[in-house]
């Protein structure tokens, strides 16, 4: 089973006021994000990790965390950058496009207004915005903060997504396309 996670800050104090989350110490949303992951992802498992994981001892977490774990870099990320460090990702990238199940998946930290083929029905996956920036199309942000502290399976981010509108073509105004050539080309 594939899943999907994102800013789970561990290590971050301020992260708990600054984020309004439910935790009454550093200890008990490290225990909780830990528990509910082991819970979720099995040994075999693969986690997406699209960044903001760790200011510190990033090691010593990711050993406790079941599945292998490919990770998308995201805005505070050196501590899970470190050399010591990447041998325990499958691959480390700023980006992603992967195809899953015939659907195109773009994850990367950050959101985009714009990804690749989201005209055509791809779907985005992303973090940074611990669930304050409002959904567009076929973008998700999987974030721990909008995602009940725990990763995001591949069958829930299809039950998710089968909720969402297509995303709007960005090339084209309200009246579409033609409408816009007679507008703006004089022949």
């Amino acid at each position: 089973m594939k899943y999907f996670i994102a800013d789970t800050h561990f290590y971050h104090e301020r992260i708990i006021k600054l984020g309004k989350r439910p935790f009454s110490s550093l200890n008990d949303m490290h225990n909780t994000l830990i528990s509910n992951w082991n819970k979720k992802v099995a040994r075999g498992d693969l986690v997406y990790i699209l960044g903001d994981f760790s200011f510190k001892h990033s090691g010593d977490i990711l050993k406790r965390l079941a599945g292998s774990k490919i990770f998308v870099i995201g805005s505070h990320d050196k501590d899970a950058l470190k050399a010591d460090n990447r041998p325990l990702f499958e691959k480390i990238a700023p980006v992603i496009s992967m195809k899953e199940e015939g659907q195109r998946v773009i994850l990367c930290h950050y959101p985009f207004e714009v990804w690749e083929s989201s005209h055509r029905g791809s779907w985005h996956l992303h973090g940074h915005c611990h669930g304050d920036l409002k959904p567009l199309g076929k973008r998700w942000d999987v974030g721990v903060d909008n995602n009940n502290f725990e990763p995001l399976s591949w069958v829930e981010i299809k039950g998710i997504m089968s909720k969402r509108p297509k995303t709007k073509p960005h090339h084209l105004s309200k009246y579409g396309f033609r409408s816009m050539l007679r507008k703006f080309v004089r022949f």
